[in-house]
C-alpha cells in the first residue's frame, strides 16, 4: 500500500510544482486549482504514512 501513497505524493508534488512554475496568465483558476489539488494529495499521502491512519479511515468509511 505504501507504493500507492508514494505515487500519490509524487503526483501531488508534480501538480504543485507545475502550478507554481507554469506561467498561465489567461486562467488563474487553473493555477489555483493545480496548487490546491497538489496540496491535498501531498497532505493525504503524508497522513496515510502516519501510524494509526488506517484505523481512522476504517472508522470514517465504516469498514
Amino acid at each position: 500500500m505504501g507504493g500507492w501513497y508514494f505515487l500519490a505524493m509524487a503526483i501531488g508534488i508534480g501538480l504543485f510544482l507545475y502550478g507554481i512554475f507554469h506561467s498561465s496568465h489567461r486562467t488563474p483558476f487553473r493555477k489555483i486549482s493545480l496548487l490546491m489539488v497538489g496540496t491535498v494529495m501531498i497532505g493525504l499521502s503524508l497522513y496515510m504514512f502516519m501510524p494509526g491512519s488506517a484505523d481512522t479511515m476504517a472508522e470514517i468509511f465504516g469498514l
